[in-house]
């Protein structure tokens, strides 16, 4: 029989046998089938054994026909490669330039030293390994936390946080109570838990 499909988990065959294509499953107990169909691809020839069980067919013995067995390739041992201790240089510590080789194990302050320090701090001058940023990572964060303190998106979560415990609040102390004295305590509420997230 021909192949035609190969199911997609490889434990299908679709196989033609001249005269009609029907699927047929190899059982996960079928290990031997189960390997060799991650071998076959459509259009080879197969020769299979199976047992019909409601209304399907379940192979119990695959084998490929119709090809020459694949040919054996001799492997050659690999040479052993010698390298002598001085083709390779290790460069000494203070052969390293900056941006030639990694330098990550020394500080800014050690390469400052070394180098004369060309990159510094535009804020509180500490000696930086390049160029890439204007100010080192604690004065960009000092910055960054400044600008962001005022911001109306931070205003907006903290009163809609506070609006939110005021309703929660109110909601279980005073389900009952007409609607000037919710308006009066509603104000009173907010007023008190603004002023402690604010502390």
């Amino acid at each position: 029989m021909k192949i035609v499909e190969i199911g997609f988990r490889k434990n299908m065959l679709k196989l033609d046998d001249g005269t009609k294509s029907s699927w047929y499953k190899i059982p996960e107990s079928y290990l031997e089938g189960l390997e060799l169909t991650k071998t076959l691809a459509v259009d080879d020839d197969v020769e299979v054994k199976y047992t019909v069980i409601n209304g399907a067919s379940v192979v119990n013995q695959l084998t490929k026909t119709g090809s020459s067995p694949a040919p054996v390739v001799e492997e050659k041992p690999m040479e052993e490669t010698k390298v002598q201790a001085e083709q390779i240089k290790i460069p000494d510590s203070n052969e390293v330039e900056i941006g030639k080789v990694n330098n990550f194990d020394k500080a800014a302050t050690a390469l400052m030293k070394e180098d004369g320090a060309i990159f510094k701090c535009g804020k509180c001058g500490k000696a930086m390994a390049n160029d890439k940023y204007e100010n080192c990572y604690t004065c960009n964060q000092e910055e960054w936390k400044a600008g962001n303190k005022g911001n109306d998106r931070n205003s907006s979560i903290e009163r809609q946080a506070i609006g939110k415990m005021t309703a929660t609040t109110i909601a279980k102390l005073a389900p009952n109570t007409s609607v000037e004295g919710l308006l009066d305590l509603i104000d009173q509420v907010y007023d008190k838990y603004k002023q402690k997230v604010t502390e």
